[in-house]
């Protein structure tokens, strides 16, 4: 299973962290900032498979590509937009932390506007 895999590299990781910490505290960013890439990059078949099945989807449905195409992009700004934050987070910038969960909302709400607009085009010509 390859969640294993995600934890084993989250774990050295957070130990390299909280080494690295003790010494040299200004490393420990790059460090947790380079545990994520990696487990960014070995996820990156997975993502492709998400993204693969959410165009078969949207092929089927019948509805604008653009819909999912944006579902997709709002679905990574929440994820990057939680990432970003934890790494504020864990190196107590509680205050950063909440400002980017902020502008994560604001920005999924700007883009999810066109959707709301499509599905009250869709309900209003079914109407």
């Amino acid at each position: 299973m390859d969640i294993f895999k995600f934890i084993a590299i989250g774990f050295i990781g957070t130990i390299m962290v909280v080494t690295v910490k003790n010494v040299k505290p200004e490393y420990s960013l790059f460090i947790a900032l380079a545990t994520g890439a990696i487990i960014l990059i070995a996820l990156s078949n997975k993502i492709l498979e998400v993204i693969n099945t959410f165009t078969q989807i949207s092929d089927k449905s019948g509805l604008p590509p653009g819909v999912f195409n944006s579902i997709l992009r709002i679905i990574g700004i929440g994820y990057i937009t939680e990432y970003a934050s934890s790494v504020c987070e864990d190196n107590e910038c509680q205050s950063i932390a909440k400002k980017i969960q902020l502008s994560g909302k604001i920005v999924i709400f700007i883009m999810a506007l066109p959707i709301i607009t499509s599905i009250i085009d869709i309900i209003g010509g079914l109407i």
